[in-house]
């Protein structure tokens, strides 16, 4: 099990759009599918991939996509689409089911391709739109950007739905142009139950809703309904293989160049044994050095790499743990890490890079707003035992032999959460419990399994957890943000999460600051020097009083081999900095054509 393979519902109420609106001139389009055209697609090859999926707690019911099957995994868009993914590249969206979105004021027109089937042989029209659109919007909770922002959801023509937003801004339509779409013919009942509901003006956790999400949660099929250029061979499945064939009529079928796509269970360690075995065509498990090293040589192995704008680094509960809502104690907490060892020995050479900035974002995004002379002033917290002493000493706490006492005089002892099967976050606890230790801070180690860790970490059942900083779901500079002060940080009685304060935030750069109003300005202002400028602000704060602890970020590596299944792995140079988890490049680029057997 990778470390990104997420709890999507979970995830939804936390993410946050943050690219520009964009209009159909000039971006990254697909051609449509022609369900009639005499070239039906597929040169009779097979792409292999592998992915840790369970049959025995994921179904077929694609509306609940929390435990639907494949639809967390990034070969999800090979038989489920979307309206459009994103070219990460040029901030344009590759149009899937969409064939086009155009801005007029408040209102988000997307207009549709015609020609396309279901599995089950009825034709994909705007009503499987409509529908899907309107389920989206009852199950979004307010917190949320995109769907919580709609007001309406209405049809233009045959081939365009409008959606009309409150105060639109830059990205609020992502999670809109990224909804799933589903067909009418399997849910028509309860399309026209949401759009009853949301007429009605039932919102999100009102108990109709409450009920509505329990009916589609308890819903039962025994195989997709699809309109992808792949269907997922139901009858086939087994514990430790999926198949999926070419669905003629489906949405670019006649451009894929392979008649098959299958699927292998594997762990990371086996996937990498796959690799070495020339088994698959192409992997997306976070591997570490140990698991790379296993297929180092293999023939027609290729790496693909971006630098990714998360990381990987320490959460502290400042409820459990008072101490540590004092700035220099987390000052001390970093410098007492050698963050360039825990990256080399959680994921090896390549794989990863220490935070120059140590901003909350990764290097490449500092650098895209700040200046050389503003980044200067940024202090990189290298490891540095002696500023780490000062600090704490500076902070009231005493040395009694090698361990430190807290200034209450008891001595300072923590755990490190990390997570089951998420190698990455395993060994990071590990090397830095043992640096921490070798330091005088006593820490051990314990690990959540996944199933669990999605409700630990808001209910603030850590002293101290691996957890990413930066923007791990969204481009947007603002995601970067959201995770680093607002997720796991709810501040309640029931999910206090961090409990961080955000409200009232002592710097010595700005006085007194409200970390929500500033970044409201920085994902919700028109003007771009003021999102510039609040990105600015937040960054240097984050660096002075340090919300969470960057240790190392991604460089996000996907594995492919080639002579076997695959010819090529030809991708556009813009896709390559796209999220392998979420706008994954080599699926955009087997979905044109571009990619085709060996």
């Amino acid at each position: 099990m990778t470390s990104r393979n997420l709890d999507i519902s979970r995830r939804r109420l936390l993410q946050l759009m943050g690219i520009g609106a964009v209009s159909a001139a000039g971006v990254t389009s697909l051609t449509a599918c022609k369900a009639d055209s005499p070239d039906s697609g597929g040169d009779g090859g097979t792409f292999t991939t592998a992915y840790d999926f369970d049959v025995t707690s994921q179904n077929y019911n694609a509306i609940i996509a929390d435990t639907t099957l494949l639809m967390a995994s990034p070969f999800s868009e090979l038989f489920y689409p979307r309206s459009a993914l994103l070219n990460w590249g040029d901030n344009s969206w590759v149009y899937m089911l969409a064939e086009s979105s155009t801005w007029d004021g408040d209102v988000l027109n997307i207009k549709y391709r015609t020609g396309i089937k279901w599995s089950d042989d009825t034709d994909f029209t705007i009503d499987d739109v409509l529908g899907s659109f309107r389920v989206a919007k009852l199950n979004t909770a307010p917190g949320a950007d995109g769907w919580a922002q709609v007001t309406a959801i209405d049809k233009v023509d045959d081939t365009t739905v409008a959606v009309t937003f409150t105060e639109p801004y830059p990205g609020l339509e992502r999670e809109i142009l990224r909804s799933r779409i589903h067909a009418t013919s399997r849910y028509g009942e309860h399309f026209a139950t949401a759009e009853q509901l949301v007429t009605d003006g039932v919102v999100f956790d009102d108990p109709e809703q409450q009920e509505f999400v329990s009916v589609l949660g308890e819903l039962s099929f025994e195989d997709f309904v699809t309109c992808g250029a792949f269907a997922v061979d139901a009858a086939t499945v087994s514990d430790t293989r999926i198949t999926m064939n070419l669905h003629e009529g489906g949405l670019f079928a006649d451009q894929v160049k392979f008649d098959k796509v299958v699927v292998v269970k594997a762990s990371n360690d086996e996937a990498a044994q796959l690799v070495a075995e020339r088994k698959v065509d192409y992997i997306t498990h976070v591997l570490g050095p140990a698991e790379r090293a296993q297929f180092e040589g293999t023939e027609g192995l290729v790496e693909m790499s971006f630098v990714d704008k998360q990381g990987t680094g320490l959460m502290l509960n400042n409820k459990s743990n008072p101490e540590f809502e004092d700035y220099r104690v987390r000052k001390a907490l970093l410098h007492a890490i050698d963050k360039q060892q825990v990256g080399q020995i959680a994921l090896g050479d390549g794989a990863f890079f220490v935070p120059q900035y140590m901003s909350g974002l990764s290097d490449v995004v500092s650098e895209s707003i700040l200046t050389a002379d503003e980044l200067a002033k940024f202090d990189p917290y290298e490891y540095d035992l002696d500023k780490a002493t000062a600090y704490l000493e500076d902070a009231g706490w005493t040395k009694d032999g090698d361990a430190w006492l807290k200034p209450d005089g008891e001595p300072a002892e923590y755990e490190i959460l990390a997570v089951n099967g998420w190698n990455d976050f395993d060994l990071t606890a590990q090397q830095v419990a043992e640096q921490w230790n070798a330091f005088g801070i006593k820490a051990v180690t314990h690990n959540a399994d996944e199933a669990s860790i999605w409700g630990i970490w808001p209910a603030g059942d850590f002293q101290v957890a691996v957890r990413q900083w930066g923007n791990p779901f969204i481009p947007g500079i603002h995601g970067a943000w959201q995770m680093n002060w607002f997720t796991d940080n709810n501040r309640t009685e029931d999910t206090p999460g961090m409990w961080l304060e955000t409200e009232e935030v002592e710097t010595e750069a700005y006085g007194t600051v409200d970390i929500r109003e500033i970044y409201d300005t920085a994902r919700m202002s028109q003007d771009e020097a003021e999102r510039t400028e609040a990105n600015k602000k937040l960054a240097v704060i984050f660096n002075e009083t340090l919300p969470r602890l960057p240790i190392w970020g991604f460089n996000r590596l996907s594995f492919g081999v080639t002579g076997v299944g695959v010819g090529e792995f030809a991708v556009d140079s813009t896709l390559k900095n796209n999220d392998i988890y979420q706008d994954n490049p080599v699926m955009i680029s087997v979905l044109n054509g571009d990619i085709g057997p060996a």
